[in-house]
């Protein structure tokens, strides 16, 4: 008569076991990401956002059809009221 081992044993050997590849008993993973804002009205928050983190110098990275849209042009007028300055690029 065959006694099964313990679920928690036969799932961390499963774990470690994947289509013949063996991996350590221990794997750590660290993901850091910055927060993203996004919906309506995220845009006019920058100045507080810029302010709230400490900018000095703020660089716009943009395409050409954003460019075309205006948004850069709207960024960089939120940005000077609050006395950031961004160069034009």
């Amino acid at each position: 008569m065959d006694i099964a081992p313990p679920v928690e044993a036969r799932l961390s050997k499963e774990r470690s076991r994947m289509k013949g590849v063996t991996l350590p008993t221990e794997t750590v993973f660290v993901m850091e990401a910055s927060p993203i804002k996004f919906g309506l009205g995220a845009t006019d928050e920058i100045a507080y956002d810029a302010r709230r983190l400490g900018l000095k110098r703020v660089l716009i990275v943009t395409d050409p059809r954003i460019g075309e849209l205006g948004l850069p042009d709207r960024v960089r007028a939120l940005l000077q009221l609050i006395g950031h300055g961004p160069a034009a690029g």
